[in-house]
């Protein structure tokens, strides 16, 4: 027990790491998992950026780039180029025009795994800013309904402006608490519930959470996320589909939370689960789609 907590401690002072989190870490990783997580996690994030394809492809953005010599590879996923010595993106051109998004790939792979079709009818219960509401459009290409909620305004704003830029006009938001009971509401063929969360899979995007963030805030946090699962599964069709995600992860806020899920509803069965561990350039994410 001496040398996992000189381990601990090891880690906690070379990876600049509260003890808190490695703790937490290390209930579903063996301590060399934990050092390379948090290794990780220190390292200087990737610029990503997604190809909107209601606008452009690949192959014209990809000329438009070369054209300002701007270097860039392409990501794992097909929509997405990691790009390398870009500054003020948000001054291009091409941004302002909506051809293309900042959006790291492990969030892109959540509306992947949701994977919504042209004429269906989608929920994107925690909306802000839009970046995951607007690839559902996309790859909808921009034909059905999304509802966009989020529970403050200026974030809506944010959502409405992104859809503007990006041409997207299939999104109708609101200000919603997705965590609260709403009563009778139409059902949806798709839900993407990408919950509030203490982030811990993009400490390298935003280094502030590390200390701002404590053991406390996990229960709290686990709290909500349960609720707005609960009560968004209410809203789904039967056979429809349920996408729950999170920027962490710790085991509390994504395991743990669909296990007591599954236990009080035994009307929904996993159709698939994802666990990204933060690497050179992905975000850490967490991924789970469920059907009715």
């Amino acid at each position: 027990m001496f040398e996992i907590q000189n381990e601990k401690e090891k880690i906690s002072k070379t990876q600049s790491m509260p003890i808190w989190i490695i703790e937490e870490l290390l209930k579903n990783n063996n301590i060399e998992e934990v050092d390379r997580i948090c290794k990780n996690l220190n390292l200087k994030p990737e610029l990503t950026i997604r190809i909107n394809n209601l606008k452009t492809n690949k192959d014209e953005l990809k000329e438009k780039l070369k054209d300002k010599e701007i270097n860039f590879k392409d990501g794992t996923l097909d929509d997405f180029l990691i790009l390398n010595n870009v500054k003020n993106i948000e001054k291009m051109e091409e941004f302002k025009n909506g051809l293309f998004t900042i959006q790291d790939e492990s969030a892109g792979l959540t509306a992947l795994v949701l994977n919504p079709k042209e004429g269906e009818i989608v929920l994107d219960a925690c909306s802000a800013p839009g970046g995951k509401t607007t690839y559902i459009a996309e790859l909808m290409k921009n034909n059905g309904n999304i509802d966009a909620w989020d529970i403050y305004e200026h974030r809506i704003k944010l959502i409405e402006q992104n859809c503007k830029r990006l041409g997207v006009n299939i999104v109708k938001t609101k200000i919603q608490d997705a965590s609260k009971e709403i009563g009778d509401i139409k059902k949806y063929d798709k839900i993407l519930l990408d919950v509030p969360c203490l982030g811990i899979g993009v400490i390298k995007r935003k280094p502030d959470i590390k200390w701002q963030r404590k053991k406390e805030d996990i229960e709290e946090i686990s709290s909500i996320q349960y609720e707005i699962l609960e009560k968004c599964s209410k809203y789904l069709k039967k056979n429809g589909e349920i996408v729950y995600s999170t920027c962490s992860i710790l085991k509390e806020e994504n395991e743990d939370i669909i296990e007591k899920f599954l236990k009080n509803n035994s009307n929904f069965k996993i159709m698939d689960m994802k666990k990204i561990v933060p690497n050179e350039e992905q975000d850490g994410f967490f991924i789970c789609k469920l059907q009715k």
